[in-house]
């Protein structure tokens, strides 16, 4: 198992902590680009797809609340739909 399913694995248990830190190792697999915007704010982008997702980088604790890690699932969800997508477009 990769890190990368690790993370994908331990975000969608809702009941486990999972930190800023690992929302932006997660999104950097992902090859999602973090764009810092006012306070704290910060713009998820994904390049190919063009996707975005603003999230508010906790503070001062450092993990994510409930509903952030849903819209980090239902993002995720995306982009691979988006990729599906692009691989049968180039086939």
């Amino acid at each position: 198992m990769t890190k990368k399913d690790k993370l994908e694995n331990k975000l969608k248990n809702l009941k486990s902590n999972f930190t800023w830190n690992e929302l932006t190792s997660l999104a950097k697999q992902f090859n999602c680009e973090i764009i810092t915007r006012k306070g704290s704010r910060r713009l998820l982008f994904h390049k190919s797809s063009k996707l975005k997702q603003i999230f508010h980088e906790p503070h001062p604790g450092k993990e994510l609340k409930i509903y952030q890690k849903k819209y980090l699932i239902q993002f995720i969800e995306e982009i691979k739909i988006k990729e599906k997508k692009n691989e049968h477009n180039h086939i």
